[in-house]
């Protein structure tokens, strides 16, 4: 279940005043996603009467369910608008950490990132991240498309860090990059979670071949985990 804070925070970020959508957008896209699921929303014109557009917002997620809502939040999410929007980027972390089991069944918002302006000057990293790519758009779910996303992640760290470490030796590098941001502590922990919860993964099933359960959305899950990372160590400055 979403919880009603999560829905609040959901609002305040997509709803920013200076980056966030404008009244008419989130009318335009709640009342798309009303008529998709047939739901009665409160807001659903601009301009507002009696709220601002972070409460309509707020006010008409709450009337879809939690598998609605989840759809509708990584939608708008990866909206163009937010492509280099480093909370946006933290939200859609957040809800897929959180709660990706809503999104396993519902329509399929899982885009294959084909756009990779953003790793042209890493191109140690872009190699394997493109042949992971590939191999998903042919449905080949396993263990090298999981190889593939690993090797990326370590190489783009490469760079950033101007060192030859594996990935399990960078932990202390990624944590005080982390912690030099002006962010929550409590995001802090969350990644610092993150990473080493993937490391162990890859170290635990991956590497040794124990992938149990649903391998496609095993897959799905991590190339959107390790996706999302990169982006935001690309996006933030290393220490010097």
């Amino acid at each position: 279940m979403i919880k009603k804070e999560f829905i609040a925070y959901t609002s305040q970020v997509l709803g920013d005043t200076e980056t966030g959508l404008s009244g008419s957008e989130i009318i335009k896209y709640c009342n798309f996603f009303a008529v998709k699921f047939d739901i009665s929303i409160p807001y659903n014109s601009y301009p507002f009467s009696k709220v601002n557009k972070k409460t309509a917002l707020q006010d008409n997620l709450l009337r879809f369910s939690d598998e609605q809502r989840a759809e509708i939040i990584l939608y708008l999410c990866e909206l163009e608008k937010f492509r280099n929007n480093k909370k946006v980027a933290e939200l859609k972390l957040l809800l897929v950490y959180r709660y990706a089991t809503l999104l396993k069944n519902g329509d399929n918002y899982h885009i294959i990132d084909t756009d990779y302006h953003w790793l042209n000057d890493y191109d140690n990293a872009k190699k394997p991240y493109v042949s992971a790519v590939e191999l998903i758009k042919t449905n080949k779910y396993e263990r090298e498309v999981l190889d593939n996303l690993r090797l990326s992640l370590e190489l783009l760290l490469h760079d950033i860090f101007n060192n030859k470490l594996s990935l399990e030796k960078q932990k202390e590098n990624i944590k005080s990059l982390i912690d030099s941001q002006d962010i929550p502590s409590g995001l802090k922990n969350l990644y610092n979670k993150i990473i080493n919860n993937l490391i162990d993964y890859q170290n635990k099933n991956v590497k040794h071949g124990l992938l149990e359960g649903d391998l496609d959305f095993q897959v799905k899950f991590v190339f959107d985990l390790i996706t999302m990372l990169m982006k935001l160590f690309i996006s933030i400055k290393p220490l010097s």
